[in-house]
């Protein structure tokens, strides 16, 4: 059974977060976008919006290449950034704090 401080500490020490993220002139964004929006087609959307939504995307919303999102996270204190989903144009990453322990460091220091 795990205690509540050793939950606490690996809360304390990763982060999880997930963000839209693609190059958005890149050919990959294209082949997402298209995906993205044949999901929301069931919602009867049209081409008008789309096109809005695409203009959006790239000047509006913050759309962000996946390697700028891994170096804000790196900037803002946390190590080695690890995708680990994707949805879409939706990806999440997982990452701890540097210089802190690692989840089984954490673990083992809780129990004592």
């Amino acid at each position: 059974m795990i205690c509540v401080k050793t939950i606490k500490a690996l809360f304390d020490q990763q982060a999880a977060s997930s963000y839209l993220a693609s190059d958005v002139g890149s050919p990959e964004f294209e082949v997402l976008f298209h995906a993205w929006m044949n999901m929301m087609a069931a919602s009867d959307i049209s081409p008008e919006v789309v096109e809005r939504m695409r203009k959006a995307y790239a000047n509006d919303v913050g759309v962000l290449a996946p390697a700028k999102t891994v170096s804000i996270i790196k900037s803002g204190g946390f190590d080695l950034p690890v995708q680990f989903f994707q949805a879409g144009l939706i990806h999440a990453w997982l990452s701890k704090r540097a210089g802190t322990m690692s989840p089984n460091q954490a673990m083992h220091a809780a129990k004592y």
